[in-house]
């Protein structure tokens, strides 16, 4: 939930502002996506290895998305906000 809220109020931040409603509909749709197919494939994951490897998989999967986190590229703009390469125009 967190990790939701924090997503969708950093998004104006990364994209153009005439790309914002793409980028919210691409946020929603990962959400949704994640949400119906989440606890399947943590429930496959744990059926097939055991649970102690599946929430050392869950945990690691946590430190991937810190990783990719970090990689995303800004600097504190001349306007007073962040600005990113992500989704801009020409």
């Amino acid at each position: 939930m967190v990790h939701d809220a924090a997503a969708i109020s950093y998004l104006p931040e990364l994209v153009d502002r005439s790309l914002l409603q793409q980028g919210n509909a691409r946020i929603g749709g990962v959400f949704a996506v994640a949400g119906a197919t989440g606890n399947h494939l943590g429930a496959a994951l744990a059926a097939l290895t055991g649970p102690a490897r599946a929430l050392t998989g869950d945990a690691l999967s946590y430190l991937v998305s810190i990783w990719c986190t970090t990689r995303i590229p800004f600097s504190y703009g001349s306007t007073g906000g962040y600005s990113s390469p992500i989704f801009q125009t020409s």
